[in-house]
């Protein structure tokens, strides 16, 4: 929270700060003289308050720190660490760093022990109280403390931290008493051009992914500002009537300023929002906000793009985006930060720089915008290869109000899951799967959860959910503590016991091959709908032909999972099992049938001729046989014609395919930025109006749709099957398509490793179609 008055400190960059400072430079080295400096110039400026609530008399009020004040009750208490504890004032002749460690809630406490410490020329290490005894001892460790002051609500958790730490002892928090003026003035001998070089903090990371990591910093530079703030205590819960309370005592306040969770408690709540409503900023960190989330007052008319970050000035030359290998199908790059960045307290790379861990995805067409995309060690590799990154899922689902935390899970597995902890008793399995479905809607394919592996937590499991003091999950231990859950829900689903599908009792006791035919073929049915139904945007077919390629049909690598599982469901009812590769080794209602009569008859080694080594050579001698065709390619000096302008032509057209897919959907976007051409989309649908419906469905999951609405005169979409004699489109159209296309860009192609080469069959008759309709 903070004072009415400029806010350009609140939103200012770190690059930008460096580039103030350069111009208006300053003599300000260490957060001592800042302080002192400011006494003087400024002594009954307020620099803190904290709104504290008075039990007794049931009401809020404000305690305040000017410059002041502050540099007084900092040397009080200096005094009093001196008089009674083991702490000491610094020598002059010393320059060497001294840290002391401070583990405390957030509170007025916390902030005058911190200065007390640094007027007695100690470096403060910031723990969390969250820490764990581990982690505290360890980052006391690498970071050389010698003491620990502790709250006195730490106390045991401080014991236990220290008990293996040699020569380090635990220091009792002052009592307010201490702050007063006392009864002698210590010389604290402290010169700037040596406390420059000094450490001032440090501060840890949150552990979310490992243990904590310290780092120090030199500057305290929100005090620079000589403005206001205004300091809600994690002593108190965090809840919508006391964040109401302390804001009533707090005068003038218009910034917001917290973490996402607390901004999505005060969302769902109207008194909570009527907080956000009144604030000219609202501004989090720390962990990822929703869009669904945003700012009350966001100026969404002039900033289409609010939640792009804009690298521009010092920071297009400090902080690198480097690119990663591909995740979820878009192209995904990590923050790398120069050695010269000002705040950078730690380094990775022999060059000096930090590799961050942040993903972010670049802007199709705004230069040095990007959007943050999680983190490395939040993408899941599944066993297929096909890697997704768990927090977008993650965000969305606690973005709905049925949701209170969510875990996705999945690595080395073929499908993905997800822990979810409800908001409240009330909520069913049905309103959470329901939200499950619409955040299915807006992933690949690959990336959807599966119903049977989505695992609601009983309400109680909350607290033993470990999160860090940003109330971002620690998914490492999350995922460790639940792992008997998640290893659980994944064996029901190997051996078949999830779903609905009944198998009638005829074919459990005498399975016939027509009735395991008949199972099989509802079987697929039933998981094409579920694919339907789940947000996939391709209606099933009605009956799928017992020959036909099963991910031609529709299915994918996670429908592929729950085929296997009835299949299992059947087998294992004679004792059997089956590959978890079964799908994919044979990819057709027939041959999947021929498999599970040889399981049952006992005959494990039976193998599918065409599964054979001799059999796939065979194939790709035939496939190459058939496939090939010499083509010409768009050359550069052809493509040059093209450029964009608003007054060319746009008789000519670029045909398109894979535009439901990421990649193609972003080279549309580009086409109709960069070209003056027409795009014709092939689209696999019932209709052309279903077609056009899942382009935009598309451009709108990857926030690209503005750009159809800009140019919606040069795009046309038209049910296609690339298989088919003419595409499978109409003569006339057909026919439009030939005399108008000057380009084709062929992109539409399966990913997956998994999967047989028959199975790629499909996607070669649609190339072999594009390159013999466009020669």
């Amino acid at each position: 929270m903070a004072a009415t008055g400029t806010l350009s400190y609140l939103t200012c960059t770190a690059a930008q700060a460096k580039e103030f400072n350069e111009r208006n430079p300053h003599n300000i080295v260490s957060l001592n003289q800042l302080l002192e400096t400011r006494a003087v110039s400024h002594p009954r400026v307020s620099v803190a308050c904290f709104p504290e609530y008075i039990p007794e008399e049931d009401r809020w009020r404000l305690l305040t720190f000017t410059f002041g004040s502050l540099l007084s009750v900092s040397d009080a208490l200096a005094t009093y660490y001196v008089d009674n504890t083991a702490l000491t004032v610094r020598r002059a002749e010393d320059t060497t760093d001294r840290i002391v460690a401070l583990l405390s809630p957030s509170c007025a406490d916390l902030l005058v022990t911190l200065f007390s410490a640094i007027r007695l020329g100690y470096g403060v290490l910031l723990l969390a109280p969250q820490n764990t005894p581990e982690a505290v001892a360890h980052l006391c460790r690498t970071t050389n403390a010698t003491h620990l002051v502790c709250h006195d609500s730490l106390v045991a958790q401080a014991q236990v931290a220290i008990q293996n730490v040699k020569e380090f002892s635990i220091v009792p928090l002052a009592p307010r008493t201490a702050w007063k003026t006392p009864s002698r003035q210590l010389r604290f001998g402290l010169r700037p051009e040596i406390e420059k070089d000094l450490t001032a903090l440090v501060m840890h990371t949150s552990g979310s992914t490992g243990m904590p990591k310290g780092g120090s910093a030199d500057l305290l530079r929100s005090m620079n500002a000589v403005s206001t703030l205004y300091l809600f205590s994690s002593t108190y819960p965090m809840t919508v009537k006391n964040i109401a309370g302390a804001l009533a005592v707090c005068p003038g306040v218009d910034a917001f300023l917290s973490v996402p969770y607390i901004l999505k408690m005060l969302a769902e709540h109207e008194d909570g929002l009527e907080i956000l409503r009144v604030m000219s900023l609202v501004s989090t960190g720390g962990a990822p906000l929703p869009e669904a989330r945003s700012t009350p007052r966001q100026d969404y008319e002039n900033d289409k793009e609010w939640s792009w970050l804009r690298n521009l000035g010092l920071g297009a030359r400090l902080l690198h985006f480097e690119p990663m290998g591909n995740s979820e199908g878009e192209g995904v790059f990590e923050l790398v930060v120069d050695k010269e960045w000002t705040t950078r307290i730690v380094s990775n790379r022999s060059d000096g720089s930090f590799a961050s861990g942040d993903l972010y995805a670049k802007h199709p067409t705004i230069p040095d915008a990007w959007r943050y995309h999680g983190r490395t060690d939040d993408i899941v590799v599944l066993v297929t290869g096909k890697k997704v990154s768990a927090n977008p899922i993650e965000t969305a689902l606690r973005a709905c109000p049925v949701v209170s935390e969510a875990i996705v899970f999945g690595a080395g597995r073929p499908a993905l899951g997800v822990l979810i902890l409800p908001a409240s008793a009330t909520v069913t399995k049905d309103d959470i799967l329901e939200r499950v479905h619409l955040v299915n809607a807006s992933q690949s394919s690959y990336a959807h959860l599966l119903d049977d592996l989505v695992i609601v937590l009983p309400l109680d499991a909350g607290p033993t959910i470990p999160k860090t003091s940003k109330g971002s999950v620690t998914r490492p231990k999350a995922l460790g503590i639940f792992a008997e859950t998640i290893n659980e829900a994944y064996k029901r689903l190997d051996n078949g016991i999830v779903g609905t599908h009944a198998i009638h009792e005829d074919v459990i006791s005498h399975p016939t091959d027509d009735q395991i035919r008949a199972y099989l073929r509802s079987a697929v049915a039933d998981v094409l709908q579920v694919a339907h139904g789940s947000g996939k945007g391709i209606a099933p077919s009605q009956s799928v032909d017992d020959n036909e390629d099963l991910f031609n049909a529709g299915i994918d690598s996670v429908r592929a999972v729950l085929v296997r599982s009835r299949l299992q469901k059947l087998v294992a009812t004679h004792g059997k099992s089956i590959s978890n590769n079964v799908v994919f080794e044979h990819p057709s209602i027939m041959r999947l049938v021929q498999h599970v009569i040889q399981v049952l008859d006992g005959d494990e080694d039976y193998l599918d001729p065409a599964s054979t080594t001799e059999g796939r050579h065979r194939l790709m001698l035939e496939l190459v046989e058939a496939y090939n065709v010499k083509t010409t390619s768009l050359g550069a000096e052809t493509a040059s014609k093209f450029q964009y302008s608003p007054t060319a032509d746009t008789a000519g057209a670029v045909i398109l395919t894979g535009v439901t897919g990421s990649l193609g959907v972003h080279v549309l976007a580009q086409i109709l930025v960069r070209t003056h051409l027409r795009v014709i989309a092939l689209v696999r649908a019932s209709s052309n109006a279903e077609a056009l419906e899942r382009v935009k469905t598309n451009l709108a999951k990857r926030k690209l749709l503005k750009y159809y609405y800009r140019h919606q005169e040069r795009v046309e979409a038209f049910a296609s099957d690339l298989r088919h004699e003419r595409l499978g489109l109409a003569d006339a159209t057909y026919g439009v398509c030939l005399e108008s296309a000057v380009a084709v860009v062929h992109i539409a192609w399966p990913v997956n490793f998994a999967m047989s080469l028959d199975s790629f069959r499909p996607a070669l008759d649609g190339t072999h179609s594009e390159t013999q309709h466009h020669q």
